[in-house]
This record gives structure tokens, C-alpha cells and sequence, in this order.
């Protein structure tokens, strides 16, 4: 996951506001006979100060949400997404603020939409790589400005359309929904517009969003037949490629590295790969006129 950033003095009343809130309770429910959430709370250091409750089935999970406090939640590995998310519908009348995290095995775009509707923190549908595990429930442990981060505005199973707010947190739980709809796309496309829309969704909410809460970045994906498509627009000021000397994209051929140099004498992090990258990733990258809508596009081989 992308690194954090100091606070400037601009962010500093947001900051404020989310510190005065209550903390997670730290109090982790794991349902079913799930290996990946146990060992994952066994193992893990961030979890040690962690209560560590289990159910057997997602009836005993909501007999057990009606006396206790939950901070985060692991759904049964072996149910269905529609188990799933009936569970999440459940708890929102007892746990309004419990992390959800569904875990579903083969669930389709249609239900990882549904998810996003039903305020899931997150979702592995397809596949549950203990690190991505991990780094997930660092950031439902941590993060106290969750249920209004994303706001999904229309969804089919061709079209999704979310507004997400501008902090990374919330770019993280989007960027994995994001992966796992389109993880069945042919030829595996989806991982490099994957790639491809997390530098410029990073991009947007850092430089266009000033990585200010208050403000939103839009990112709509089209699938076809023929091609993934992903749109993101920001709420900045944009720019124009070809004056951005602090960005890789903009380098003369005879000095590739001059955007390090910049960088270093403008006291900016180290970065400035990420247009490049996106560019590098798909078969299409346009921008507006203003330089704060983006569009990438990844045609995709015949099934």
C-alpha cells in the first residue's frame, strides 16, 4: 500500500476531528472454519491487543453481535457472497460500525457491487492473499472515518460508478473492490488496469483532492467484450503533460532521471513514476482539457 503523508497545517482540523473520535473496539469476530482470519489474528503483532471471538455459522454470529461489540468482522470463508451479504444486512441493525470484511469464494460483479451498496468495509472474492489480509485489517483497526469513504452512485454488472473520498484509506478499500471486479476479465487484464487506476486514483486524491477529506474523487469502470475501461476525475485544478517536471512522464530522453532531481531540490517526496506506470499498463491513456479527468483503457484478447 501507498505510503502516508505528513499533515499540513490544512489538514490539521480534519485531523483533529477524527482523533476526537471513539476508538475501534478491539474486539474481532471470525466466522466459520477460516484459516486465513485466524492465522492471520495468531500471527499477526497489530492484532495481539485484539479480543478474539468465533462462530460457528453466520446465525451464531448474530446471536453473538447482539451482546458484544465488534470492531472488525470475518465472514465464513465457505459461504456463498450472498450468505454473505445477507449477514452484512443483519448486522447493520446491531454492528452499524463493525469493519465488515466478506470473505466469498467465486462471487460475481453483480454481488461485489452489492457489497459496496451494503457497506462492506471490504471484500476478497475470488482470492485471499494473506498479506492483502493483513494489510486490510491494519486499516479497519485504524481507520475511524470509514462509512462515509465510498459512495457508490450507480452499479450494473457492465458499469460501476463511486465517489471516493480523498484520503488513502478510503482509496484502499476501494482500490480492493476495484481489483476484485475485475478479476475475471480474459487474459488477466485486470491486474494492469488495476495497476493503472491505483497511480492515477493516488494521483487524484493527493494532487487534485489535496488529500482532503472533505472532497471527493469520481471513478467510473466500464466492461465489454472487448475492452475494461476506467475513468477518474478529480476535483483539482489539473494539468497539462509535458509541464509537470516533478513527474517521470515528462523527462527528455537524454535525462530519464530528472524528475528525482527535481524532486530533491523542491523538498518533495520521492515519486513521480505514477502517469508513467499507468501509461505503461494499458493500451489507452487520455486526458481532458483541464488535466483532471482521466481516462485508461485495456482492450482485451478474445475469451
Amino acid at each position: 500500500m501507498a505510503g502516508r503523508e505528513l499533515l499540513t497545517p490544512r489538514h490539521m482540523t480534519s485531523a483533529l476531528a477524527i482523533a476526537a473520535q471513539p476508538l475501534v473496539p478491539q474486539t474481532a469476530l471470525v466466522i466459520g472454519r477460516n484459516s486465513e482470519a485466524e492465522s492471520l489474528l495468531n500471527d499477526s503483532p497489530s492484532a495481539a491487543s485484539w479480543e478474539i471471538l468465533r462462530a460457528a455459522d453466520n446465525p451464531s454470529a448474530f446471536s453473538l453481535a447482539s451482546t458484544q461489540r465488534l470492531g472488525v468482522v470475518f465472514t465464513d470463508r465457505e459461504a456463498t457472497a450472498a450468505e454473505g451479504i445477507e449477514l452484512l444486512r443483519a448486522l447493520q441493525l446491531t454492528q452499524p460500525a463493525a469493519r465488515v470484511i466478506l470473505l466469498a469464494c467465486n462471487a460475481s460483479v453483480t454481488e461485489i457491487s452489492s457489497a459496496i451498496r451494503e457497506h462492506a468495509y471490504t471484500m476478497f472474492a475470488r482470492s485471499c492473499d494473506a498479506q492483502a489480509l493483513a494489510e486490510i485489517f491494519h486499516l479497519a483497526a485504524t481507520d475511524l472515518r470509514w462509512t462515509d469513504g465510498i459512495d457508490l452512485v450507480s452499479a450494473t454488472r457492465e458499469w460501476i460508478r463511486a465517489r471516493i473520498r480523498c484520503d488513502r484509506d478510503s482509496a484502499d478499500r476501494w482500490m480492493q473492490f476495484f481489483r476484485e471486479w475485475v478479476a475475471d476479465l480474459p487474459g488477466g487484464a485486470g491486474q494492469p488496469i488495476g495497476l493503472a487506476a491505483r497511480e492515477l486514483l493516488d494521483n487524484a486524491i493527493e494532487h487534485g483532492g489535496q488529500l482532503d477529506p472533505r472532497r471527493f474523487v469520481e471513478c467510473s469502470v466500464v466492461r465489454t467484450s472487448r475492452m475494461v475501461a476506467c475513468r477518474i476525475v478529480d476535483p483539482g485544478e489539473g494539468f497539462q503533460i509535458g509541464r509537470v517536471p516533478h513527474a517521470a512522464i515528462d523527462n527528455p530522453a537524454a535525462d530519464p532521471a530528472r524528475h528525482v532531481v527535481y524532486r530533491q531540490e523542491h523538498g518533495m517526496r520521492p515519486g513521480g513514476f505514477g502517469v508513467l506506470v499507468a501509461r505503461q499498463s494499458v493500451d489507452e491513456l487520455l486526458y481532458n482539457e483541464k488535466g483532471n479527468e482521466a481516462l485508461l483503457v485495456k482492450y482485451l484478447s478474445p475469451a
